[in-house]
């Protein structure tokens, strides 16, 4: 009698976009990224100065990514 298969170890891979806020707009890419399950986390710089924007986009867009990680640098 041959021994049972041994099953198929998974493993997650978090993808991290980095540098949310550093050019306007940066945030509404993620968040498709992120929709699509391209990207799981991202880092925000919060001293740029598109940073006000891109954080109300990105606060907006975790109420609906349920596993959607945020990250900041205090540069």
């Amino acid at each position: 009698m041959k021994p049972a298969p041994r099953p198929i170890a998974t493993r997650r891979i978090d993808l991290c976009a980095d540098d949310v806020g550093l050019l306007p707009g940066s945030a509404d890419t993620i968040v498709a990224l992120a929709a699509a399950g391209l990207v799981s986390i991202a880092s925000c710089i919060v001293n740029a100065a598109a940073w006000p924007a891109e954080a109300a986009a990105l606060v907006a867009a975790r109420k609906s990514l349920r596993q959607f990680g945020l990250g900041l640098h205090f540069n």
